[in-house]
């Protein structure tokens, strides 16, 4: 589902996005910490597996 989603939007989510696919606080803070996931903006995360496109940059200003 999370796959989905993130393929969906250009591996970009927000903090409440995630929340509501099932991830806890403590699971977003560890994949930010190990690199997975890369801070954007305040509750705004690109995650770090593919390419910050152009379509991932402007998702992540409009969303920030």
């Amino acid at each position: 589902m999370l796959d989905d989603y993130l393929r969906r939007h250009d591996g970009v989510i927000t903090l409440a996005q995630a929340r509501r696919a099932g991830l806890s606080l403590k699971a977003v803070q560890r994949r930010i910490a190990a690199g997975h996931w890369i801070r954007c903006s305040r509750g705004v995360y690109f995650v770090n597996d593919r390419p910050f496109t152009d379509a991932a940059r402007i998702r992540a200003a409009v969303w920030g």
